[in-house]
């Protein structure tokens, strides 16, 4: 295999490999109960859990064993989540899907655009057939993300993660290359606010122009009428 495109960009925000400058970062924003409630990222998450990670990181990228992709805010360049590819299967061209995003960047379609950047890297750089992801049943959100890209839930696994002190049964969802629709659009959040706002000024001009059209055509009509008639 030769050398792989390890930077995607999209509108809000850019996948890259994680770098020890990340540190801060990463310390920062994975510091959230919510997220160590559904994954495996331990809270709370300190200086020495992120250098441990980001050599992890480093290393999975030279054997080819896992990608894992730092999730980066385009206007600030700081790193707000991540996403990677594990379990990795050249023979059988497939791999796990495994994400977290900070809170206060959730509901805003960044990881919608996540997933369809790495869904890129698996598709088109690494040739994939196929890409999974193992979702707790109690994790609604990141369900909604899997089936707004185009996941198919593909069975219900029973008592198939031992997590937080008590068995956790899981959704399997899956997406095929063939079934993969890449955004053909620019659904920037900061485009839609802007477009909301401006939708939200022209309903109230249109509304004003068609009652005051209406209103002066209607009553016209109702007084030629009767007059033509009377004549």
């Amino acid at each position: 295999m030769g050398a792989m495109k390890s930077r995607f960009e999209g509108t809000q925000v850019n996948l890259r490999r994680i770098t020890p400058a990340d540190a801060d970062d990463l310390v920062r924003h994975i510091g959230d109960r919510d997220i160590s409630r559904q994954t495996f990222i331990p809270y709370p998450y300190g200086r020495k859990d992120a250098r441990r990670f980001i050599a992890w990181s480093q290393e999975q990228w030279r054997k080819k064993t896992a990608f894992p992709f730092s999730i980066e805010d385009r206007r600030t360049g700081r790193v707000v989540g991540g996403i990677g590819l594990h379990r990795i299967n050249f023979l059988h061209k497939n791999a796990e899907l495994g994400y977290w995003l900070n809170k206060r960047y959730r509901g805003r379609g960044v990881m919608t655009e996540a997933v369809h950047l790495i869904l890129a890297f698996a598709f088109r750089e690494l040739k994939f057939e196929r890409v999974y992801g193992h979702v707790f049943v109690s994790n609604d959100a990141s369900v909604r993300v899997l089936r707004r890209v185009g996941f198919k839930r593909e069975g219900y696994l029973r008592r198939s993660y031992f997590h937080r002190r008590r068995w956790q049964d899981s959704h399997l969802y899956a997406i095929l290359k063939q079934d993969w629709r890449p955004p053909t659009g620019k659904p920037t959040r900061p485009k839609a606010r802007r477009s909301t706002a401006s939708r939200t000024k022209t309903p109230r001009r249109i509304v004003t122009t068609r009652r005051t059209a209406p209103a002066r055509r209607t009553v016209t009509a109702r007084r030629s009428v009767p007059a033509r008639r009377r004549a």
